[in-house]
């Protein structure tokens, strides 16, 4: 298969697949369509569920050399804002990077990334933190919690809409690390395909940003 200029370095291989551990969750999976073995990005998606928009996230990632894999941390009931299941979605995205690990070791490599989309943020960045790997957000202020980035130490990129510049210094200043990027133009769904709040331009220059930080942590290396 060719890939078309912009579109990202490899063809992909991509769908729902079963975890290789009871109970038997689904979850999204793309990778390329190369042999080899790939560095993973885990996404923990917000209040919105495992979206078009989330799945489109994963095939982008694939198509420049990463395994992306989006746990449903709803597991296939209609999201709630109100009530995530926090302690069941925390083991949904640890079993994903046990499957990694322990599974999928045929196409996936040992070096991981965790995104966090909206308020899927601080779940991110707890599985971050319990597994040193490289975190970034993406969102506006609900991505982001200190107390549970404080607890890691690893590459950190947070991209979050927020109109208060000072605000995003602070919460930058009170953290001492990582490269943080402010879109002040935009709402929280910036990053969102299907969210009212969508921004194409700052979308793409969001996931740009990430595709340039993956590959300077996670130095995948592909065949072109």
């Amino acid at each position: 298969m060719t890939v078309l200029e912009g579109e990202g370095r490899v063809s992909i291989l991509y769908g729902t697949y079963a975890l290789p551990m009871p109970p038997y969750r689904s979850v999204y999976l793309s990778r390329p369509d190369l042999e080899g073995r790939y560095p993973a990005v885990v996404l923990a998606h917000g209040a919105p569920g495992l979206t078009s928009s989330v799945k489109a996230a994963c095939r982008r990632l694939a198509r420049f050399g990463y395994v992306a894999v989006a746990p449903d941390l709803y597991r296939g009931a209609a999201p709630d804002p109100d009530a995530m299941p926090t302690a069941r979605a925390r083991a949904d995205l640890e079993d994903a990077v046990e499957a990694l690990g322990e599974y999928w070791t045929e196409w996936a490599a040992d070096r991981l990334a965790v995104l966090g989309l909206g308020a899927g943020g601080p779940q991110a960045a707890r599985l971050a933190a319990s597994h040193g790997a490289a975190n970034i957000l993406i969102g506006g202020a609900e991505a982001v919690d200190v107390e549970t980035l404080a607890a890691g130490g690893g590459p950190l990129l947070v991209l979050i809409s927020a109109d208060d510049a000072e605000t995003v210094r602070d919460l930058h200043d009170s953290l001492g690390r990582g490269q943080w990027i402010r879109y002040g133009d935009v709402a929280s769904g910036f990053h969102d395909e299907g969210s009212a709040d969508y921004q194409e331009a700052s979308a793409e220059d969001a996931y740009r940003r990430v595709i340039e930080f993956l590959d300077g942590h996670l130095a995948t290396v592909v065949a072109v």
